[in-house]
């Protein structure tokens, strides 16, 4: 769950792991997958990703493989962009 900068809970959602907002996303875990959630705690990238980056950069994140090698990177939506 994330928390306010109050220390209030900011929403109810459960995650396995998260990183924090950058750019205005999350990088979140459930069921041992990575996904996406916006400010508003919506899921905008489904969890499907086995290994992804901390956070966004530029308006993109790294997406590895099992060895931690950049297979590709995506946007905010999930859309595939090449590097």
């Amino acid at each position: 769950a994330y928390m306010t900068k109050s220390g209030e809970l900011a929403n109810d959602m459960e995650f396995d792991d998260a990183y924090d907002f950058s750019e205005g996303y999350a990088i979140v875990k459930n069921n041992g997958k990575w996904g996406v959630i916006d400010t508003d705690f919506n899921l905008v990238v489904d969890y499907k990703y086995d290994n992804i980056g901390s956070g966004f950069k530029n308006g993109i994140v790294p997406v590895y493989d099992e060895n931690y090698e950049v297979l590709y990177y995506i946007t905010y939506d999930g859309t595939i962009v090449e590097q």
